[in-house]
């Protein structure tokens, strides 16, 4: 689902980027996301109960509804991956960070190019340690096939920074 979405679009409540990518770096990592990713998560994440509601009555919600970071982190500690589901799962993440890239750079959003730094490094971060190496040549080419977008390179080495994620120059 999330490698097949648009590059574009993900401000649409419909596009599944800003729920899946957080909740797969969730589910790769061995601790907390960092505070970027769970902010963004908190901020665009729907009402888990929105998709159920048949009318506008039944959508209000008769208790407290946990926050989807509260749901994923509850789910994520029984929840036990295979080295084939965690490559399926950082592969996703990199379809769809280097579609929101292109689509981004290449309509030249530049108010949005933190946000695809953002899913570049993290595709770094929780990269599965047997892809480490393979996921830091990507980024780095992707890194220099957009060298003369000097605003998104510095936007690439904050996101990177705050993912505690080192890219040799």
């Amino acid at each position: 689902m999330l490698s097949k979405s648009q590059g574009l679009g993900w401000s649409n409540p419909d596009h599944p980027g800003h729920t899946m990518f957080p909740l797969l770096a969730m589910l790769l990592s061995n601790g907390p996301i960092g505070d970027t990713l769970v902010t963004e998560l908190e901020a665009t994440g729907r009402d888990p109960l929105e998709s159920f509601a048949m009318t506008e009555e039944e959508h209000k919600p008769k208790l407290a509804t946990p926050s989807m970071v509260a749901l994923i982190q509850g789910a994520r500690l029984g929840v036990a991956l295979t080295d084939a589901d965690r490559d399926a799962a950082i592969d996703a993440m990199r379809i769809a960070a280097e579609k929101r890239t292109e689509g981004i750079l290449g309509n030249s959003r530049r108010q949005h190019y933190g946000h695809a730094a953002l899913l570049v490094a993290s595709c770094v971060a929780f990269a599965p340690k047997s892809r480490t190496s393979e996921l830091l040549k990507w980024a780095t080419d992707l890194r220099q096939r957009y060298s003369r977008r000097h605003a998104f390179r510095q936007e690439l080495a904050r996101a990177c920074e705050s993912l505690d994620v080192f890219m040799p120059a």
